[in-house]
């Protein structure tokens, strides 16, 4: 199921992480890469040692925080699924530091569902790598609870200059980041909402 694929988890290091980390290596020992992401750069040391390159040659660690979509983005390069663990789980901590909670289990979160989505439909949890104007109005029925025929879509989309898409045809040179900026920024101004067929 996972052979040749690439995955990256946020809060790797952390217990849920590293159970997760065995896991997938003792069972998916064909995985082309799995990516530990976490800020805490001695317990990515701690994990190196019980996990040894010689053994685990498809894992690697990454430096980063779920606070900084920039380097979320840089670390889902490439990435094929992502599991996001990354959160503080001690309640008398949260209650203590609200804000510091708020920043990393909800800013957080978003961060690492945009750069997901900026990574492409497999990432944002679709079965295939391709943007199709299906897909496209699966996202924007999801964000804004409304039905646009994927017909409209590739008009639009043609419109603006972007690649025109075929259920069936892979997107050329797509700009997965200014499609979805369209689906939030665009699709929102846009007057006519046509219904989906059948409704």
């Amino acid at each position: 199921m996972l052979s040749g694929k690439s995955m990256l988890i946020t809060g790797g290091t952390g217990s849920f992480g590293r159970a997760f980390v065995r896991t997938v290596l003792d069972r998916f020992p064909g995985i082309a890469r799995l990516v530990v992401f976490s800020r805490d750069e001695l317990k990515q040391y701690e994990m190196a040692q019980s996990f040894p390159e010689a053994s685990h040659p498809n894992l690697r660690y990454f430096i980063g925080d779920v606070r900084d979509i920039d380097r979320l983005r840089r670390a889902m390069e490439g990435i094929d699924i992502v599991i996001h663990a990354a959160a503080l789980k001690q309640v008398p901590a949260a209650e203590y530091n609200p804000f510091e909670c708020i920043k990393t289990n909800v800013l957080g979160a978003q961060n690492v569902i945009e750069a997901c989505l900026d990574s492409g439909p497999v990432a944002y949890g679709l079965e295939t790598g391709i943007w199709t104007s299906p897909l496209v109005s699966q996202v924007i029925r999801e964000e804004f609870e409304r039905d646009y025929h994927p017909g409209h879509v590739r008009r639009l989309l043609k419109q603006l200059g972007y690649s025109r898409q075929r259920p069936t045809t892979r997107l050329v040179q797509a700009d997965l980041r200014q499609k979805r900026k369209w689906v939030r920024y665009t699709y929102p101004r846009l007057k006519k909402t046509p219904k989906a067929k059948g409704r």
